[in-house]
């Protein structure tokens, strides 16, 4: 065998030199992937795109050590990350101007109808308080309504000051009963009963007539006060009550008037309030007296049950 041939290595299926110089290629940078993954992802999440622009950033510098492949792919990710994470907190914001506007506004109309319900219940208040006063100029007045709270403090003052032409010799704030507690504060119009009403008229004996801002109790046929004599009974003047049959006490004059919701009344929230007291009541209410129920029984077929008319 020729030594020089085989020390030539020709029979040799490589060369051991070409093991020793290659290096094989590098691999992909699984940061790279990560971010372009959650630039991707960010489209949907947003925040999102805060980590994958972080990711990003570190796999350039990992590939930049020459250890792993994928520059483009961590900068396609932080191009993305940035774009979506702009573009949606940029919608994220507008929404939530747009919701916070529209709560705004939704407060403020609100707060609106609410400051012109309040006007109409006091030109009723001091509609009332006009036409008692020529009237009844000399009558001495049990006022009867809620207990006063935090929260109707502003409505009951507005009340107090209408009815200031009147001699409000008494006023009675009713109480809720013991078994409620404190905390329910119901409107005294769910728990009146006849004979709370009755016990009240007979504590404030000296008042010829009763403004009851509560109306009638439920149960009010069962009151004592309709089979006192007439020279002792207290006339009553009701606000806001049901008189479909209180035609005969209207018309032998046990009530003195009611004040009731105009029954064709049109209500529209967003219309302004007359300035003038009889405008803005005429539009809302209505006075019912004995000397009107007639007139006001033919305008508002319904108002009174047929029997009452008999």
């Amino acid at each position: 065998m020729d030594e020089s041939t085989h020390g030539d290595g020709a029979d040799q299926p490589f060369d051991s030199t070409d093991v020793s110089n290659t290096q094989a290629p590098a691999s992909t940078s699984g940061l790279a992937v990560a971010a372009l993954v959650l630039g991707i992802v960010s489209l949907c999440l947003p925040p999102l795109g805060v980590i994958g622009i972080a990711l990003g950033i570190a796999a350039l510098v990992h590939v930049s050590r020459g250890n792993r492949q994928g520059m483009a792919l961590a900068i396609v990710g932080i191009a993305l990350s940035t774009l979506f994470l702009v573009v949606g907190m940029a919608l994220i914001g507008i929404g939530v101007y747009m919701l916070t506007s529209r709560t705004m506004v939704g407060a403020t109309q609100i707060r609106d109808i609410i400051a012109r319900e309040n006007q109409y219940q006091q030109a009723r208040v001091t509609y009332l308080a006009d036409y008692l006063t020529k009237a009844h100029p000399d009558a001495r007045y049990l006022l009867i309504t809620n207990q006063r709270t935090e929260f109707n403090e502003d409505r009951q003052q507005a009340m107090m000051n209408a009815l200031k032409p009147l001699n409000i010799a008494q006023i009675h704030e009713v109480m809720p009963p013991e078994e409620m507690g404190d905390e329910m504060m119901p409107e005294a119009d769910l728990f009146l009963t006849a004979e709370m009403f009755d016990k009240i008229i007979e504590r404030y004996s000296d008042c010829d007539m009763v403004i009851s801002t509560l109306g009638l109790p439920m149960d009010y046929r069962d009151m004592k006060l309709w089979t006192m004599a007439p020279e002792k009974r207290p006339r009553l003047v009701l606000l806001d009550a049901y008189v479909y049959d209180l035609r005969k006490a209207i018309e032998k004059g046990a009530i003195a008037a009611v004040v009731q919701y105009r029954p064709d009344a049109e209500y529209r929230p967003d219309e302004d309030v007359p300035d003038n007291t009889a405008e803005a009541f005429a539009k809302r209410y209505i006075l019912i007296t004995p000397e009107n129920v007639d007139e006001m029984d033919k305008t508002y077929p319904g108002l009174f049950m047929e029997e009452e008319k008999k």
